[in-house]
């Protein structure tokens, strides 16, 4: 997914994911929890964006390159 602006999806508030109001939230399975329990460093499956403000989840991403630096 491309990080322009213009491009981005944005929620009620006009919020997009580089917002600061907006948090990330990373979503596992159930194996990567386990190995995050035992303390290793593990990669999400997704990431959700909900706006703090206006409480929506309005973007995911399962783009390889994002989810590392999530990691």
């Amino acid at each position: 997914m491309s990080t322009n602006n213009e491009e981005m999806k944005k929620c009620e508030c006009g919020h997009d994911r580089t917002h600061y109001m907006v948090t990330p939230d990373g979503k596992y399975s159930g194996m990567k929890w386990f190995l995050m329990l035992a303390g290793i460093s593990v990669t999400p499956e997704r990431i959700t964006y909900t706006c703090r403000r206006c409480n929506v989840t309005f973007d995911s991403t399962t783009d390889p390159a994002i989810l590392r630096r999530r990691m």
